[in-house]
């Protein structure tokens, strides 16, 4: 079957809880976030006062890790060096907090430790005691998770995508697996211009890549795609990202407007469309999970098979031609129904409403615009 993409990418920034934790003297640490099952719950630790292109550098020279842990749970988070805690309106490159982010799947009670250390390239080390205990190590508190109230398509209401041996990942939560269908482009999306110290990288020419005088993104156009209620930074900042995303498309660098420098992703609206059709197909009509392609079941060189042998067929027709199925030795009867590929909507009938094997029966012919592509849906009946 062919495939085409859309990966929807969606940024949440939240704090609508805060709980603090005081150990030592002076040093505490902010919880923030919601603090629900899948929900992204934050931890930011006050330590030492350094800047960016300090020495000791706080990126390589101090390594912080937080151990979550809820009965025979235990996971092992890494932390980063978050200047003053609000660089996003503030711009700053100096500061005293520590920062790490955990998303628990489970509701109740979670403890969590802190590791600080310091010592040269202590971040990359494999010794989890390399260098030197430092400012809050040791640090211990604990969480009230509530159990999550999203709903719907939000994925906080779904769990954590997860790999678990099988072609398709899987939410951790609902145990949905996810069909991806979408994006992996552009790959400069944060060459964005409201981005501290992001400069455009300059025109590029190379003979068979992407081309264009500027490549730094601005987004403008989908600064009406922001929704109230959305992130911004610094007065307003970022409108174009987020509604960027608000409105998420796939495309390439061979097409007008390449990946690279394409400003309005609307130029590639009717393929969102198409794209949330095919969606709609697999999700309501295909154990994908148990089916592969079989392009050898069908007669046509250019039609494709995607199937469980033997009880369910979904055949793509790029249209004009009428084609048969291979059902071996099965002698079952099969219903045939039809998917309109470019208007999506409900299964219609076409020519013959049902196959019987054994053999190769043809399959018949769509309800209409035989000359368009169609998808047959068979089905053991």
């Amino acid at each position: 079957m062919k495939r085409c993409g859309l990966f929807s990418v969606v940024f949440i920034c939240s704090v609508f809880t805060t709980e603090v934790c005081v150990f030592g003297a002076t040093a505490k640490c902010e919880v923030s976030g919601e603090l629900k099952k899948w929900h992204d719950v934050t931890l930011t630790f006050t330590g030492p006062d350094t800047s960016e292109d300090a020495q000791p550098n706080p990126f390589r020279d101090y390594r912080l890790t937080v151990t979550f842990a809820k009965g025979q749970k235990r996971y092992v988070v890494g932390g980063y060096y978050a200047a003053d805690g609000d660089a996003a309106q503030t711009s700053a490159k100096a500061g005293n907090k520590w920062r790490v982010h955990f998303v628990p799947d489970e509701a109740g009670q979670w403890s969590y430790t802190a590791s600080f250390r310091t010592g040269s390239d202590v971040a990359i080390a494999r010794n989890s005691q390399a260098g030197s205990a430092a400012a809050f190590d040791g640090a211990t508190g604990t969480l009230e998770i509530i159990p999550s109230d999203k709903t719907g398509r939000d994925h906080r209401a779904k769990g954590l995508l997860r790999y678990v041996g099988k072609r398709y990942l899987q939410f951790a939560g609902s145990g949905e697996y996810f069909l991806k269908g979408g994006a992996d482009s552009p790959e400069n999306f944060l060459g964005y211009a409201d981005f501290d110290d992001t400069f455009d990288s300059g025109e590029l020419k190379r003979k068979g890549e992407a081309a264009g005088a500027e490549f730094i993104h601005h987004y403008r156009p989908h600064g009406k795609d922001w929704r109230p209620g959305d992130p911004t930074w610094k007065d307003g900042k970022g409108k174009g990202m987020i509604g960027a995303l608000n409105y998420l498309l796939y495309f390439g660098y061979k097409w007008a407007h390449n990946d690279l420098n394409c400003e309005d992703w609307r130029s590639r609206d009717h393929l969102w469309d198409l794209t949330r059709y095919a969606l709609d197909f697999f999700g309501e009509h295909l154990p994908f999970t148990q089916m592969a392609h079989h392009d050898e079941l069908t007669a046509l060189p250019d039609d494709y098979c995607f199937a469980r042998p033997g009880e369910i067929y979904a055949v793509y027709y790029p249209g004009g031609s009428i084609t048969s199925l291979d059902l071996g030795d099965n002698s079952a009867t099969f219903t045939v129904q039809w998917y309109n590929p470019r208007t999506g909507g409900p299964l219609k009938t076409g020519v013959m409403p049902a196959i019987t094997g054994p053999g190769s029966p043809v399959i018949g012919s769509p309800p209409n615009s035989t000359d368009k592509d169609w998808v047959a849906l068979i089905k053991l009946k």
